[in-house]
């Protein structure tokens, strides 16, 4: 397992921006403190875990009057984001605003990254 966390900091170094925005999806907030990038959530956890709404979503990027840059997502164990699930709005949200840049997978992880068009 800790041959795959320094594989997952290395990604996530990999594709931080400093001074950019960044959120995280699923259930790993350590991928905050593993950035230069400022975090573009309203709490440490993942908000819209198990909602198949974006509007929370919405919600904060309207009231932040902002949006991320980038948005990593990573999967472990049973903790899995359903980005294929055609019915959750944030999927539908993150493809029409986003391009995925990366994938990888590893034996505890998988991490993905999209970036804004």
């Amino acid at each position: 397992m800790a041959r795959d966390i320094a594989v997952l900091h290395n990604d996530i170094a990999r594709f931080s921006r400093e001074g950019k925005d960044v959120l995280v999806l699923e259930r790993f907030p350590a991928a905050y403190l593993m950035t230069n990038m400022t975090p573009c959530t309203p709490n440490t956890w993942s908000f819209l875990y198990g909602s198949k709404s974006s509007e929370y979503a919405q919600l904060y990027f309207n009231r932040a009057e902002r949006s991320p840059d980038s948005i990593f997502i990573i999967n472990s164990g049973e903790r899995i984001y359903p980005i294929y699930d055609e019915e959750h709005q944030l999927n539908r949200y993150i493809e029409q605003n986003y391009q995925q840049v990366y994938d990888s997978t590893t034996e505890w992880f998988e991490f993905i990254v999209f970036e804004r068009k």
